[in-house]
């Protein structure tokens, strides 16, 4: 499978395994390419709003409490 971020829910949950640092897959990021700075901003917006959302249906408030969750790496 493809690595890197490719949901807020990824982002949610690297997070929540203790990570401080991502990276987006390049599909992401591929409006980059042609100069459509616009459509990169609105891709990572959705991923703000995906984490939100993601926060939201655990529970927690801020990442502090994300981080906090009790999960288990597989």
């Amino acid at each position: 499978g493809s690595g890197g971020v490719r949901s807020g829910v990824d982002i949610a949950k690297a997070i929540a395994l203790g990570a401080d640092l991502g990276a987006t897959a390049k599909p992401a990021l591929e409006p980059a390419n042609t100069g459509k700075t616009e459509a990169v901003i609105a891709g990572l917006q959705a991923y703000i709003d995906e984490l939100r959302v993601a926060m939201f249906c655990s529970g927690c408030g801020d990442l502090q409490a994300l981080r906090a969750l009790p999960l288990e790496r597989m």
